[in-house]
């Protein structure tokens, strides 16, 4: 059944895949040119894999932190299902909506707590940026003063 399923998802993909090469809507030109090298492109693939990984390795910590077990690779999977579904769903909270109803149902008993965790690690994500930010600025804040 599970070779069914992994199927049934490869005929889809091949079929939307085909339909926007079809209509027009899909342009492959870069590829075919070369100005997309094949090397970008696995550069790119495992740059999103480290990203969503160490998204993954932080939620797993703020999870254990709460004294909820959940294995790694359940994790794992619901953070790439959450970033699919964010980049498919306009907005960017459906992910994490998904990601609570999904934890909350994996450990009942504990629901608060992996709905906080949840709302703990979008916030120190929104941390981490503002600390990268702010660490750019300060590396251009000579450029910036120059132009001023």
């Amino acid at each position: 059944m599970r070779w069914g399923w992994m199927f049934l998802k490869l005929v889809v993909a091949v079929g939307v895949v085909w339909f926007l090469l079809s209509q027009g809507k899909l342009d492959l030109t870069l590829f075919i040119n070369g100005a997309i090298g094949f090397k970008i492109i696995i550069v790119t693939l495992l740059c999103n894999v480290i990203t969503i990984t160490l998204s993954a390795m932080r939620w797993h910590v703020l999870l254990k932190s709460q004294k909820v077990t959940l294995p790694f690779s359940w994790v794992h999977s619901m953070t790439y299902l959450c970033v699919c579904f964010n980049m498919l769903v306009p907005g960017a909270v459906g992910g994490d909506a998904m990601r609570m109803g999904y934890a909350a149902q994996a450990v009942p008993d504990r629901k608060g707590a992996t709905i906080l965790t949840v709302f703990a690690d979008r916030f120190v994500g929104l941390y981490a940026l503002l600390v990268l930010s702010l660490v750019g600025v300060l590396f251009a804040l000579p450029t910036v003063m120059a132009v001023t």
